[in-house]
């Protein structure tokens, strides 16, 4: 069986110094499969409770929820247990409740629990932040995609592309979810997709938003997939789709902080100007991008979705950098800025060939941007190559290896 083993050999260590880890993720990522590990690994007292299936319950006050452990599970906060509690959303207020139970020195269990991405972002707010550790549990990387299709492989640099290409094709097709990698054929898996989706609206969307918004919501979420990597534009969609300015913005506020997407801002050597210019919209989930386009084959050679996996990986590699698009009015444009926590920048242009050509807007941006530029990127298809354009290096490297590669 597949374990995640990052994750778990994560969450052991920090169950060595931490009192409360949360688990935050989106569905069907095996958080609750990774909750049941832990309880058949961890040695000592332990206790899994799925709180949905105690929706109904209130647990308002520490105390109650103590004694509905101590009488309805023989379970003994104050002793040296672990205590397991999958979808802790559904508490009706769970942040107060753990709050609660963390201030108390006396209670010795081990806490982890699991909880949904977007309750985490919309109600939790920082009243833990300092608390406790969140570990944010993904869908599966390439790299465990192949474990999981039995191809055991710990580092893809110096593999045959012609070996992964039709893994890596149908990872940008479907994504990382495992019901749908494991899935045999091309319906099963659009249909594992189509569950997920549902299951979203269903659990989260339903949860959070009102019923009647849903034909509205899917409007535009099927708007911003369609125009992914234009810049979008609020009045645009309301005028196109016929919808309010408040709809509009509190659907695209509800898609970040499910985080489904992130919104990429332009990169300004003056930064007041960036508040007031447009943001372009990244999908952070391919398979639903794919699902919502309907688009699953070809996708190697579609430049959209390959600029999408680069920008994710540069997301999950670069979380104390910033990451910015360029473009300047008539003259040039560059898919990605990064710029490192010690305010250098690495211009990013994303290609689905193999042709190691330096782009002519690298030329024009190092003369204006010289003392910022660390180095240049360029992505391929499959080759690894270094250059000189002026006076400082490019980099050619494969769109699958480069959160690997991007040494900074």
């Amino acid at each position: 069986m597949f374990y995640r083993k990052s994750y778990l050999n994560q969450i052991k260590s920090d169950l060595e110094k931490e009192k409360l880890l949360l688990l935050v993720g989106s569905r069907q990522v095996w958080k609750t499969t990774i909750l049941n590990i832990l309880e058949e690994e961890l040695v000592g007292n332990k206790l899994y409770i799925n709180l949905e299936d105690f929706f109904w319950k209130s647990f308002e006050t520490k105390n109650e929820f103590i004694k509905f452990l101590e009488f309805e599970n023989g379970f003994d906060l104050y002793e040296e247990w672990y205590l397991f509690l999958d979808e802790v959303q559904y508490l009706k207020n769970p942040e107060s409740l753990l709050k609660s139970i963390y201030d108390d020195k006396k209670i010795k269990t081990k806490i982890i629990a699991t909880g949904s991405r977007f309750w985490w972002q919309k109600r939790l707010g920082s009243s833990l932040v300092w608390r406790w550790k969140i570990l944010f549990i993904k869908t599966f990387s390439f790299l465990e995609f192949l474990e999981l299709k039995w191809k055991k492989i710990d580092n893809l640099e110096g593999i045959d592309f012609s070996f992964i290409e039709k893994y890596l094709e149908e990872y940008l097709i479907y994504w990382g979810y495992p019901a749908v990698i494991l899935a045999k054929t091309k319906e099963d898996k659009i249909r594992e997709l189509k569950k997920i989706i549902d299951r979203f609206i269903e659990k989260d969307f339903m949860y959070f938003m009102k019923s009647n918004d849903l034909i509205d919501f899917k409007k535009v979420f099927q708007f911003l997939a369609l125009n992914i990597w234009n810049i979008i534009k609020v009045w645009k969609i309301t005028d196109t789709l016929s919808i309010s300015k408040y709809k509009v913005q509190s659907f695209l506020k509800f898609l970040l902080d499910s985080y489904l997407v992130k919104d990429i801002s332009p990169f300004y050597s003056d930064k007041s100007k960036e508040y007031n210019s447009q943001n372009e919209y990244l999908f952070l989930d391919l398979g639903l991008l794919n699902y919502i386009k309907w688009s699953f084959d070809n996708i190697l050679s579609d430049w959209k979705v390959t600029e999408n996996f680069v920008g994710i990986q540069l997301l999950d590699k670069n979380r104390e950098n910033n990451v910015y698009y360029y473009n300047k009015k008539n003259w040039s444009e560059i898919d990605f800025i990064l710029e490192t926590i010690n305010q250098k920048i690495i211009p990013i242009e994303v290609k689905s060939w193999n042709k190691t050509i330096k782009p002519k807007v690298f030329n024009l941006f190092e003369e204006i941007y010289l003392d910022k530029i660390e180095k240049f990127v360029t992505t391929t298809k499959s080759e690894i190559k270094t250059d000189i354009i002026k006076i400082k290096k490019i980099e050619f490297i494969p769109n699958y290896l480069i959160e690997k590669l991007l040494k900074i």
